[in-house]
């Protein structure tokens, strides 16, 4: 009977340590589990915060594009404008110098 009660001490020993082990894994599990829920948290923040930035980025750059396509369109009708008065004016340079006593 002594040496019943002692493997029943001895096994009720090693299962309190276990336990204890067992204890102590799970505290730290919770702790980790805490801190990458925080971790994510904080992830998603930063991640929504870089999606708001890239929006406005994207929106300012559509913006300053549509500007500079608008002055390209008109400087392209100057350029036309400013070539369409060179080439009235060679005309009636050569239509001077083709009269006669107009030299």
């Amino acid at each position: 009977m002594g040496y019943k009660m002692q493997h029943a001490e001895a096994k009720t020993l090693h299962f309190e340590s276990e336990c204890n082990v067992l204890h102590k894994h799970l505290g730290m599990a919770k702790d980790k589990q805490s801190s990458m829920q925080h971790e994510i948290s904080s992830s998603l923040q930063k991640i929504s915060q870089l999606q708001d930035e890239l929006s406005v980025t994207r929106r300012n750059y559509e913006d300053q594009l549509s500007l500079m396509s608008e002055h390209l369109a008109s400087m392209n009708d100057k350029l036309a404008s400013q070539k369409d008065e060179i080439e009235n004016l060679k005309v009636k340079k050569t239509k001077k110098l083709k009269m006669p006593g107009l030299h």
